[in-house]
């Protein structure tokens, strides 16, 4: 199932999705911690590749700029320079996306869940009623059919006055 299935609600499965709802919420904080956990060991690999960096040009400046001094300054521009730091600073940013969208996903899903308690109160205080015995029924349906007849004489009228409008 993909997020856009999680976080929709369908009124013909409400029992289904409140059952389901804690299980979803588990599986997307899960992945966001774990997303985390990634995030913080790619940080540190970057730490330590940009400490062993910092460390050989300031061995070897002149391998590095062809000068024998260089400044804080040259050694951050020669280690930005670099395609790899570049290379994990967009792996970082893309797992930090991920992390940022499964969080917006739990957000999501706690809205749902507030809806879905909204519904269950609509249901358990009856605002859905419908009709039992044939009595009902045939009260009901006759009901419509005077709301839907009514509401055509309405349109009728309406059009007839635009039309008396348009020929003035």
């Amino acid at each position: 199932m993909s997020v856009k299935d999680d976080i929709r609600i369908n009124p013909n499965e409400l029992d289904k999705q409140w059952a389901d709802l804690p299980d979803q919420f588990h599986n997307y904080f899960e992945e966001q911690e774990l997303l985390a956990i990634e995030i913080k060991g790619k940080e540190l690999s970057f730490e330590l590749w940009e400490a062993r960096i910092d460390c050989d040009i300031r061995k070897d400046p002149k391998k590095y700029c062809g000068s024998e001094k260089i400044t804080e300054k040259q050694i951050g521009s020669i280690i930005k320079s670099d395609p790899k730091w570049e290379e994990m600073q967009l792996e970082i940013l893309g797992l930090e996306k991920q992390r940022r969208l499964i969080m917006a996903a739990c957000k999501t899903l706690d809205k749902k869940e507030s809806s879905l308690a909204s519904i269950q109160k609509l249901y358990l205080s009856e605002f859905y009623i419908a009709p039992v015995t044939e009595a009902e029924k045939d009260s009901f349906n006759s009901r419509l059919e005077e709301i839907a007849d009514r509401n055509v004489r309405n349109e009728m009228k309406k059009r007839i006055k635009r039309k008396e409008r348009e020929n003035e």
